[in-house]
């Protein structure tokens, strides 16, 4: 069996291309060291990818966070505007 290096999946023997995504596999002379190469070279991208979606979770979290106080602050600002005449009205 031939493990394809873009997606992990295993393909038979003589395979020219991956059945899973369509990436050209290459011709391998020692199968079982292709094997255990491709299996770690699939790990590492796994591991790039959980990095890169724990990144942009964040991003998407603080940019939602930003927007809730930008909101919040605006309607203080015209709360404020809007109260703040009948107060001087009554009190003063």
């Amino acid at each position: 069996m031939v493990f394809c290096t873009k997606c992990g999946a295993e393909n038979p023997e003589g395979s020219r291309y991956c059945h899973k995504c369509g990436e050209k596999i290459s011709n391998m002379s020692d199968t079982r060291t292709n094997l255990s190469d491709n299996r770690t070279a699939y790990a590492q991208k796994e591991v790039v990818k959980e990095k890169k979606s724990d990144d942009t979770l964040l991003n998407i979290v603080l940019i939602i966070a930003i927007v809730i106080i930008v909101i919040i602050i605006v309607q203080m600002i015209f709360a404020y505007s809007f109260i703040a005449p009948i107060f001087n009205n009554f009190f003063g």
